[in-house]
């Protein structure tokens, strides 16, 4: 059995894993460039949106770009 995937991303409060991810760790997670994903979303692969200055990217659309469960 493979490990979760999901485990690169920080806990939230109850344990879980977070619903949206930085641009960064969302690079981390897909093992592309930051660059790669400002491209993905640019071309409408996956989805982003903004809290105050941070864009978030929701881990269901990374999910569904690698064929995972969304």
């Amino acid at each position: 059995m493979s490990a979760d995937p999901h485990s690169i991303f920080p806990a939230v409060n109850d344990g879980s894993s977070p619903a949206a991810i930085a641009p960064q760790l969302a690079a981390d997670y897909l093992s592309v460039s930051k660059q790669t994903i400002y491209r993905l979303i640019t071309a409408g692969s996956i989805r982003a949106f903004k809290i105050g200055r941070s864009t978030r990217i929701p881990v269901a659309d990374l999910d569904a770009l690698i064929g995972g469960t969304s």
